[in-house]
C-alpha cells in the first residue's frame, strides 16, 4: 500500500507541473530561418590543400601485424560484451532481480535460467511530448515524439520527429538512423548514433547527425540520458545537446527534457515533459 501511495504521489507531482498553464510570447522562428538561409545561399569554402611536401609514413610489418591484433580483440571484446546483453521486460521491473534492466550472460543467445523466462535480447521504447521553446527571450510551442530501439542487443534504431511552431513559422525535423551500442550496463551505457537528418517547412535541409548517446539506470526509479553531436551538411552545420531525466513507474516512463539546437548566430532551446513506455 505505502508503495502505491508514492507511485501515486509521483504521478500526482508531474502532472501538476507539466499541465500548468504556459504562457507564448511567440518566439521569432524567421530570424533562426533566415539565419541557415544565408548559410545555404554561401559557397561552400574550399577545403584546404595537402601539403605536397608532408612524407608519407609507411607501416612496418611488425607494426601492422600488432594493430591488426588490437583490431581483433577490439572486436572480438565488443562482440563478447553486446552479444550478451540481455534486457528485463521495462527497466526496474520487479521480476528481473539482479539487474535493473540491462544484464549480461555468458551463454549468449541462452536464457539465464528457467526461473527468468522474461529476460529477451531486443528492447523498444515510444517517448511523446511537448512544451516550449525560446530564441533570446522570445518564447514559442514544440512537440515531439521519438522511437528506439536494440536487436539482438548489438544493433539499434532511433527514429525522432520534432515540431517548433509560432506565429512566424513552422520548423519540422525528421532523425531516421541505428545505433551502434558500445557499453551497455544498468549504471553507464554509450551508443554511437547516426542518422539521416531532415529539416522542412520554414526551410529546406537535408543532412546527417553523427554523435553520442549515453543513458545511466542509477537507482530505482530514476533514469538519465544525454545526447550530445551535430548535424552535418556541405554548408550548413548544428550542433545538437539533449537532456533526458525520467521516472519510471511499471512499464510507464515520465520524464522531463531538453534539447538544445545550436547554430553560429541563432540557437533554439527546448524544454518539455512526456510519457514513454517501454517493451
Amino acid at each position: 500500500m505505502a508503495g502505491n501511495r508514492r507511485t501515486q504521489k509521483i504521478i500526482c507531482i508531474f502532472l501538476i507541473f507539466t499541465v500548468l498553464p504556459t504562457a507564448s510570447l511567440f518566439a521569432d522562428l524567421g530570424d533562426f530561418g533566415d539565419a541557415v538561409k544565408d548559410d545555404q545561399e554561401e559557397e561552400a569554402d574550399e577545403g584546404n590543400e595537402e601539403s605536397e611536401d608532408a612524407d608519407d609514413y609507411e607501416l612496418s610489418d611488425s607494426e601492422s601485424e600488432l594493430l591488426a591484433a588490437l583490431f581483433d580483440i577490439t572486436i572480438g571484446l565488443w562482440m563478447i560484451h553486446n552479444l550478451s546483453a540481455w534486457y528485463s521486460p521495462y527497466p526496474y521491473s520487479g521480476n528481473s532481480s539482479g539487474t535493473s534492466f540491462i544484464g549480461h550472460n555468458n551463454k549468449l543467445f541462452e536464457n539465464f535460467d528457467a526461473a527468468r523466462p522474461e529476460l529477451k535480447q531486443y528492447r523498444m521504447a515510444f517517448y511523446l511530448s511537448g512544451g516550449g521553446f525560446f530564441i533570446n527571450a522570445d518564447y514559442g510551442y514544440t512537440a515531439s515524439f521519438r522511437m528506439t530501439s536494440k536487436i539482438l542487443a548489438a544493433f539499434g534504431t532511433d527514429l525522432e520527429y520534432r515540431w517548433w511552431g509560432d506565429e512566424s513559422g513552422n520548423l519540422h525535423f525528421l532523425r531516421a538512423g541505428g545505433l551502434l551500442p558500445i557499453v551497455q550496463t544498468d549504471i553507464f551505457s554509450l551508443d554511437l548514433a547516426m542518422a539521416g537528418a531532415f529539416f522542412f517547412d520554414l526551410f529546406t535541409f537535408s543532412g546527417f547527425t553523427f554523435g553520442a548517446v549515453m543513458t545511466s539506470y542509477p537507482f530505482r526509479p530514476l533514469s538519465l540520458e544525454l545526447r550530445g553531436g551535430g548535424i552535418f551538411s556541405s554548408n550548413v552545420n548544428f550542433g545538437e545537446i539533449g537532456f533526458k531525466i525520467g521516472i519510471h513507474v511499471n512499464r510507464f516512463e515520465f520524464f522531463l527534457g531538453y534539447y538544445g539546437l545550436l547554430h553560429t548566430d541563432q540557437n533554439i532551446h527546448t524544454f518539455d515533459a512526456g510519457i514513454g513506455v517501454h517493451f
